[in-house]
């Protein structure tokens, strides 16, 4: 009977984790939460990653590797938050330029 229901749920999971299922989720997503694709960019994740191992680095030669490595989580975090909030800030700014721009071209046209 256990075996029936484990098989059950593992059909369900697998009908719901479905490529074609899980694309327009991810989408709406990230059209419904602007900061994450900043979030989940490679280039702010190693720019955080690489911050972070350098605190830790300094970390671990003045005072422990215990603060070291709980100066690493922190600083990651932090730094990866930091760093895509910033990236979402600029990428606003150029948004409102472009609209801006347009907005004088229409303007010039007319």
């Amino acid at each position: 009977m256990a075996d029936t229901s484990l098989r059950e749920g593992f059909r369900e999971v697998r009908d719901q984790a479905r490529p074609s299922e899980i694309n327009p989720k991810l989408e709406e997503a990230v059209q419904n939460q602007p900061l994450l694709p900043h979030l989940l960019a490679f280039d702010v994740v190693l720019k955080a990653l690489a911050i972070a191992a350098v605190v830790a680095l300094i970390l671990f030669l003045l005072v422990s590797p215990m603060f070291a490595g709980v100066g690493l989580v922190l600083v990651f975090f932090g730094a990866w938050f930091g760093l895509a909030t910033l990236s979402y800030g600029k990428a606003e700014e150029r948004r409102e330029a472009e609209k801006k721009s347009d907005d004088e071209e229409e303007d010039d046209d007319a």
